[in-house]
């Protein structure tokens, strides 16, 4: 009533609900939530837990295991810029002419070109990942080997997006505002800047559409569950590994038919 605010709040979602107070949530299974961090963290507490504190003070600051993986993935996606000017300084300078005429098929040419930015996108992930782990005190999960398909996943769809954007643009400014206008759009809508757990349930479908947001939905899986599913982990990676071959496909379709 007005003037009494509930203590709790009781929440149904088609066949599955959930009691919710300040710090905790119960659902329809039984399992409750340690909620001081949400929406970045949901806790799961076991059963025989005796000192709720103790387990959250182990855990470290749970915050960063949002934040630091978010801001991972969104400068990955920074290298499309990056390959665009690349590109268009190699199409300027002749190199890729040069290049189409020798006895090497255009696909070869494009893995060529693209495989040092992936190797330059594993670097700058792991180099994330090893700061966020000493100067934060980020946890890398119960399981950190599911780490490595992860970043391999992700920096392919990012190195990908990027080599079909070198092939699309034809100008410095188009590679400045356009590149600009794709990262930060996409990073918007996928939940790199906020969480997707804020935004519309419409806007988190949508985000769906860009490769950023399964690869957060990776990284989340893997590093705020005390056991990730392999399944939502190898979804994700699947899910990446297409949006990479679609790129990729449509860059080398521009790439032959584009007299450079």
């Amino acid at each position: 009533q007005k003037g009494s605010p509930r203590e709790w709040a009781y929440v149904q979602l088609g066949a599955k609900w959930y009691v919710r107070e300040s710090g905790f949530k119960l659902n329809q299974s039984g399992e409750l939530f340690d909620m001081s961090d949400a929406p970045f963290v949901e806790k799961p507490i076991a059963s025989d837990s005796e000192n709720t504190d103790a387990k959250a003070a182990e855990a470290g600051n749970r915050v960063y295991q949002f934040f630091i993986p978010s801001y991972t993935v969104l400068f990955v996606f920074f290298l499309v810029n990056i390959m665009g000017r690349s590109f268009l300084s190699e199409r300027d300078t002749g190199t890729l002419r040069r290049l189409r005429i020798s006895p090497v098929s255009p696909s070869a040419i494009l893995i060529g070109k693209t495989l040092p930015f992936l190797i330059l996108s594993l670097i700058q992930t792991v180099i994330l990942m090893i700061s966020g782990k000493i100067l934060f005190g980020m946890s890398w999960g119960s399981q950190p080997w599911l780490l490595i398909p992860i970043m391999l996943c992700t920096s392919s769809a990012a190195t990908a997006l990027g080599l079909m954007f070198s092939t699309l643009a034809k100008t410095e400014s188009q590679v400045s505002s356009f590149g600009n206008l794709i990262l930060l759009s996409s990073a918007g809508i996928s939940g790199c800047l906020v969480p997707r757990a804020w935004m519309p349930l419409l806007s988190q479908k949508i985000s769906l559409m860009t490769p950023h947001a399964w690869a957060l939905d990776a990284y989340g899986e893997l590093l705020t569950k005390d056991i990730p599913s392999h399944s939502v982990i190898g979804q994700s990676c699947i899910a990446l590994l297409l949006f990479a071959s679609v790129f990729f496909v449509i860059g080398l379709y521009r790439f032959r038919s584009d007299a450079v």
